[in-house]
């Protein structure tokens, strides 16, 4: 898809008057909120777009109309319609060798000038081109809460991507990349004593206005573990994340009944999110998740319910006694949702 004028670029993108447009563009700080996350070290600061604003409609129309049809190359697995990050891990099954890299303040190192030289191929005009950067970027870069943010960070990114990929072939290299985590998978070649191979992909970054996380390099041998998931001959949780969705199966289950998963119904009954919560339930981090309201229970067990889902789905053979337990722990959290949200 093409842009071929500022004009289309309003009435068939972004939907609004040209008036409203250029006054959004020209004070488009107004609409983003100032986040502070903490972070191991410090904090990491976030600029949150309001969705009630006008700016947000115009993003989220640029993003529907135009952003989300550009196409990207096979590698990239992360901001894509129907891919998730079991996607991201679901090549890299089977191999011997793995290395992780993580790019560093990946959202603020894309800056206007990146943007222009992505879109200059695919939209025609001068004007239409400014007018997407003003309205998509903040103080200058792509700020992490916006809407179009995350496409964007893959259109400016594809031609590296594409460099990556090719160098990688030569040597047989499985590559896939989700927003800032690249993953590397070989059955050749050894990432720790082939040190090269890293200075090579570190050198293509940094030519680009790219740095790599030294801190957050992850190489290791017949298995990795990300986010999670466990790579090997299949995708899988870590023990570290099923133990938690273990302990609430096991805290509704109606332990009278030895086989089939039942729901203690007089658990409802009580102020059971205290016992929950005392259970130790952790995040990905081992820090301590507290659980306070039923519906954060239930966004809690449809969020394990999705991950199971995405490993199910990346592996091929489902009917392994791993994945049959996965698909039955599956049955098991939409059964207590179920009973949750009917109280």
């Amino acid at each position: 898809m093409f842009i071929l004028s500022k004009e289309y670029l309003i009435e068939n993108v972004i939907k609004h008057e040209e008036n409203r447009i250029i006054a959004v563009m020209l004070n488009n700080i107004v609409f983003y909120k100032e986040v502070q996350i903490p972070k191991k070290r410090g904090v990491r600061t976030v600029y949150n777009l309001e969705k009630n604003s006008e700016l947000y409609d115009m993003q989220k129309n640029l993003q529907k109309n135009f952003l989300s049809k550009i196409e990207l190359p096979v590698c990239v697995k992360g901001f894509c319609k129907d891919t998730s990050y079991s996607d991201f891990l679901k090549e890299h099954t089977n191999k011997k060798y793995y290395m992780r890299m993580d790019i560093k303040d990946f959202f603020g190192s894309i800056k206007e000038e990146k943007i222009q030289e992505s879109l200059q191929d695919i939209v025609k005009t001068q004007d239409a081109v400014e007018m997407i950067i003003k309205l998509c970027t903040y103080e200058g870069c792509l700020p992490q809460g916006a809407v179009t943010s995350p496409t964007l960070s893959n259109i400016v990114f594809r031609r590296i991507d594409q460099r990556i990929l090719k160098y990688c072939q030569k040597f047989d290299i499985i590559y896939t990349r989700y927003a800032d985590d690249l993953l590397f998978s070989s059955n050749k070649i050894d990432f720790k004593n082939n040190k090269w191979f890293y200075k090579k992909i570190k050198y293509i970054l940094q030519e680009n206005g790219f740095k790599s996380n030294y801190s957050k390099r992850h190489i290791e041998q017949d298995k990795i573990c990300l986010g999670g998931f466990v790579v090997k001959e299949e995708i899988n949780l870590s023990r570290n994340k099923l133990k938690n969705i273990n302990k609430i199966l096991y805290y509704f289950k109606d332990k009278s009944k030895d086989n089939k998963y039942c729901i203690d119904k007089d658990l409802l009954k009580d102020n059971y999110l205290d016992e929950i919560n005392r259970m130790y339930i952790t995040d990905n981090k081992g820090k301590r998740r507290w659980i306070r309201t039923i519906p954060e229970l239930v966004n809690y067990l449809c969020g394990y319910r999705s991950f199971l889902i995405g490993i199910v789905n990346s592996n091929e053979d489902t009917n392994t006694k791993k994945m049959k337990n996965l698909k039955n722990k599956i049955k098991n959290i939409e059964k207590i949702v179920n009973h949750v949200t009917k109280m």
